[in-house]
């Protein structure tokens, strides 16, 4: 989903102005401002040209993904968020135990 906020907040969090994003793309800040704010297809793909990400960084993601990244936030994707329950992840390592003590009880 294009989202003009989300888009602006990435920028900035990429050390950028919107300003100085404007004047790499040789285009006024107004102009650059109305085409993020129509969901210009093309504007955001010059825009994470000029920021260095992908294109898809630019994208919120639809409901129950999230944006995925590395230990040295290199973008990775998007993915499906798991939503974490503790029951379910007792249950996990009490079935990983009972393996281990299975295993450990036929060598």
């Amino acid at each position: 989903m294009i989202d003009y906020n989300y888009i602006t907040k990435k920028i900035k969090s990429k050390g950028f102005k919107l300003a100085d994003v404007a004047n790499t793309l040789g285009v006024q800040y107004q102009t650059l401002n109305k085409n993020l704010k129509n969901n210009s297809l093309d504007t955001i793909q010059k825009v994470s040209e000029v920021i260095g990400v992908s294109f898809f960084e630019l994208l919120l993601p639809p409901e129950g993904f999230t944006h995925f990244y590395d230990e040295q936030d290199r973008w990775l994707g998007i993915v499906r968020k798991y939503p974490y329950s503790q029951e379910a992840d007792s249950m996990q390592l009490k079935e990983r135990f009972e393996q281990e003590q299975t295993k450990d009880g036929e060598e």
